[in-house]
C-alpha cells in the first residue's frame, strides 16, 4: 500500500471519527434541549398550578371553608385574586372601590359610604347609643343619629319611640 493510500485512509478514518463525534454531540445536545424544554413546560405548568392555587389566608379572607375546592381564575398585577371558581362556579371578587360602595360593616342596612357622609360609626349600628339604630334614625324617624336626644327633652330617641312618643318633639309618634 502506498504512502498516499495510507494517508487517505487515515484522513478518512479521522473524518469519520470527527463526523461520528459531531453526530454524538448533536444527539446529546438535542436530548439536552428536549430535557430543557420539558423542564420549562413543567415549570410553566407548576407556575399555572400555583397561580390557580388559593392560599389558606386567601380562603380565610374570602370566608371560604378550608374544605372548599377552589381554583383561582384571575389575579391582578399585584397577585390579588380577581375571580375564583368554587366547585365549577366562577365567582368575581369585587375591586376595593366596588366593595366600598356596597359595604355595610355593622350590617345595619346603612351603607358605610352613607355612614361616613353622616358622620356615624360604620362599625356600630347605634352610634349615639340611644337604642334606636342609625338606619331607623336616618330613614324612618328622621332623627339625629349623632344625638341620643334629638328634641333635647331629656328622653332618648329610642326610649320615646319605644313608648310611642315623637322623638322630634311633643306628642305621640306619627309616621308619614
Amino acid at each position: 500500500m502506498s504512502k498516499k493510500s495510507k494517508i487517505i485512509i487515515i484522513v478518512s478514518i479521522a473524518f469519520a471519527f470527527f463526523l461520528l463525534v459531531g453526530l454524538l454531540f448533536f444527539a446529546i445536545n438535542q436530548k439536552g434541549e428536549k430535557r430543557a424544554e420539558k423542564k420549562q413546560e413543567e415549570a410553566t405548568a407548576q407556575a399555572l398550578a400555583d397561580f390557580k392555587k388559593m392560599t389558606e389566608s386567601e380562603m380565610i379572607a374570602l370566608n371560604l371553608p378550608a374544605s372548599a375546592q377552589v381554583e383561582v381564575v384571575e389575579r391582578d398585577e399585584f397577585n390579588q385574586i380577581r375571580a375564583y371558581r368554587v366547585l365549577g362556579n366562577e365567582v368575581a371578587v369585587p375591586t376595593i372601590e366596588e366593595a366600598l360602595k356596597t359595604a355595610d360593616s355593622d350590617e345595619d342596612q346603612l351603607l358605610d359610604v352613607r355612614e361616613y357622609e353622616l358622620g356615624t360609626d360604620p362599625y356600630n349600628i347605634d352610634t349615639d347609643n340611644d337604642l334606636l339604630p342609625d338606619f331607623y334614625e336616618v330613614n324612618i324617624y328622621e332623627t339625629d343619629p349623632l344625638s341620643s336626644d334629638s328634641d333635647f327633652d331629656g328622653y332618648t330617641d329610642g326610649d320615646e319611640v319605644g313608648r310611642g312618643y315623637n322623638p322630634k318633639g311633643d306628642g305621640p309618634l306619627q309616621l308619614d
